[in-house]
Parts: C-alpha cells; sequence; structure tokens
C-alpha cells in the first residue's frame, strides 16, 4: 500500500509494516544531502517508530530506503555512469543514512537506493536499481 507521510498516518504505517515482507520509505535524498536538519529530524522520529515496531514483529521485512530529487542536487546532473557510483557511496555513508539503516536492522536487511523521478526514464532507472535488490 502506498501511504501518506504525514505523522498523522504513523498508526497507517504500523498496520501495514505488521503484514508487510518489503518495506519501501522514501526521503528526500536532496534535503538529505545539503544537510537539512529540519528532515533529518523527521527521518529520526519516522525511524524510531519503525525500528520500535520491527522489534515487536518475528520476521523482519527487507526494507528498501529510496533517496528521491537528486535531480535536485546540481553536482547530481553532472554526474557521468563513471562517478555514479560514488556519489552514492556517499550518500551512504552520510551520518543520517549510516543512522535509519542501522536502526532498521542493518546493512544486511536494509538496501539504499537514490536518483530522480524528474522524468519516466529517471523514474525507471530508480525503480530498476531498487528492484535488482529485491531480486
Amino acid at each position: 500500500s502506498d501511504l501518506s507521510g504525514a505523522k498523522e498516518y504513523y498508526s497507517n504505517w504500523k498496520e501495514q509494516l505488521d503484514e508487510a515482507d518489503i518495506v519501501f520509505y522514501l526521503l528526500r535524498a536532496d534535503l538529505i544531502i545539503a544537510g537539512d536538519l529540519k528532515a533529518e529530524t523527521r527521518i529520526r522520529e519516522d525511524m524510531r517508530h519503525i525500528a520500535d515496531w520491527l522489534k515487536e514483529r518475528k520476521k523482519v521485512p527487507r526494507i528498501f530506503i529510496i533517496g528521491t530529487h537528486c535531480d535536485l542536487d546540481p553536482y547530481f546532473l553532472k554526474l557521468n555512469p563513471d562517478t555514479v557510483g560514488n556519489y552514492i557511496d556517499n550518500f551512504r555513508k552520510l551520518p543520517i543514512v549510516s543512522e535509519i539503516v542501522a536502526r532498521a536492522g542493518g546493512t544486511k536487511n536494509v538496501k539504499v537506493t537514490i536518483g530522480s523521478m524528474k522524468s519516466i526514464s529517471d523514474t525507471e532507472a530508480l525503480i530498476y536499481e531498487t528492484f535488482v535488490q529485491i531480486i
């Protein structure tokens, strides 16, 4: 199910998480890269709830953290196939990203992908990168 990101829907999040085999958590990668403290605070709060709910489950679902809006980062637009890997690696190393991955179960259970949804081809690429990790 696609759920609203609003805090008021946390009860719906928990209900869906309790039944899920796979969880997709979307965040604004451009804000994280820019060091937006408000975005980081919200992500930490979301992940604190998710981590608590995960503790209640016997079988933990696979979790995918998907960073969107990379096209709003001017550096992303200058990437080529040789440099995109470094960009993604640097994103994964950001303290907030490392923290939420650890809270959600660690790198063994949590995968991180980032990209853009500005165009159909950008969205397809992001979806492809995500689903390759599911298989």
